[in-house]
């Protein structure tokens, strides 16, 4: 799932980034255009290789989480101008950045398969207990974290 969303999102923002000078409702500036296209190719890179796609959802998702809550707050407290970064938020791209962080968070963190998922249910995530048959302890129907009887 972490590929997918990575491949997804990828081409997205690679879109966007190419697109936003030519649409004039989604026209952006220089820099956030650049950064559109940089992440896009980034996330497209670690989708199709497929190794690195957890951390870079993780890492959008962060990342775009974070600009969609500063849009927000230059929205409410500037009437949408950004003085820092000499950029004007706009509802689309907000939603935009917010759609692309909550679904990167959601997947790189707590997806169906990831680690943390399996740790919050309570399940283990390393190699099965097998009993006799070469489990942890070697002794059939021990539990995993049990040493073994004394005198045996």
């Amino acid at each position: 799932m972490t590929r997918l969303y990575c491949l997804t999102s990828g081409i997205a923002l690679l879109l966007l980034g190419l697109l936003a000078q030519s649409l004039t409702a989604l026209h952006a500036a220089p820099g956030a255009r650049l950064a559109h296209l940089a992440s896009g190719a980034v996330l497209v890179c670690l989708g199709a290789a497929g190794w690195g796609a957890r951390f870079g959802a993780q890492a959008s998702g962060l990342a775009y989480t974070l600009a969609a809550l500063l849009g927000i707050l230059s929205v409410l407290l500037s009437g949408g101008w950004i003085p820092v970064l000499g950029i004007q938020a706009r509802d689309l791209y907000i939603f935009a950045h917010l759609v692309i962080g909550w679904t990167g968070l959601w997947i790189g963190f707590r997806a169906p398969g990831s680690q943390a998922s399996s740790r919050a249910a309570g399940r283990h995530a390393g190699p099965k207990d097998t009993g006799a048959a070469g489990g942890r302890q070697g002794r059939p129907g021990a539990a995993p974290d049990t040493p073994p009887a004394p005198g045996r």
